[in-house]
């Protein structure tokens, strides 16, 4: 048995309406870096001996910020980034993109991409399921922290919820689940990990700066 926290990324400019600033590059806010130091708060008592961190900048910059104030602190880069269903294409304006998210999420084809740059929502939960194998089998110290992003975190519990059920593949069902659960950066997920499957303690977020989720 494992002890996991997974934690979303803290607050980056992509949170706070830069629609125009790419994905992979959006930095953290002001607010973002003081939600790390809430974080840390929390963090601090439970010793971390490893953090995962995604390829996004957002992920990495909270990691890298949260792995000051450990000692001897092991950082890796897994595949842990959020998923992309759809294109990510700066150029989109505001509105169309909210009008192809509903859109997407309006869908129960689990196997459904808007193009050869998105992934299916079967893809992503292949992913997911290869982090818990990935997580199950490695040798890292505990306890770990893994800096993700809210649909990652959401799609693991989704997982354990749900796996054995008709509606596992939905993604439109998945949605659903999702706007059930607040989940603002710096939302904390105290878990066990046993047999690929994580044993929910605590979800924490009373413990960082108020924004909009």
């Amino acid at each position: 048995m494992k002890n996991v926290y997974l934690i979303r990324h803290a607050q980056s400019l992509s949170n706070v309406g830069y629609e125009n600033t790419p994905e992979e590059d959006c930095d953290l806010t002001d607010i973002g870096r003081l939600q790390v130091d809430d974080l840390l708060k929390t963090l601090k008592a439970k010793s971390i001996k490893t953090i995962i961190h995604s390829s996004l900048q957002r992920s990495k910059q909270t990691a890298e910020l949260i792995a000051c104030h450990f000692q001897n602190v092991i950082i890796e880069c897994w595949d842990v980034q959020e998923f992309f269903y759809l294109p990510l294409d700066a150029s989109i304006d505001k509105n169309m993109r909210m009008k192809r998210k509903n859109k997407y999420w309006s869908n129960a084809d689990g196997g459904y991409k808007e193009d050869k740059t998105t992934e299916s929502f079967i893809n992503f939960l292949q992913r997911v399921d290869n982090f818990l194998i990935q997580l199950e089998s490695t040798n890292l110290d505990l306890p770990i922290a893994v800096i993700s992003h809210k649909y990652f975190i959401k799609g693991i519990l989704w997982s354990n919820l749900t796996k054995n059920c008709a509606d596992y593949c939905n993604p439109q069902r998945f949605y659903e689940f999702c706007n059930t659960i607040p989940f603002a950066n710096g939302s904390i997920v105290n878990g066990i990990l046993d047999s690929q499957k994580l044993f929910v303690g605590e979800i924490k977020t009373n413990h960082f700066l108020c924004e909009k989720i």
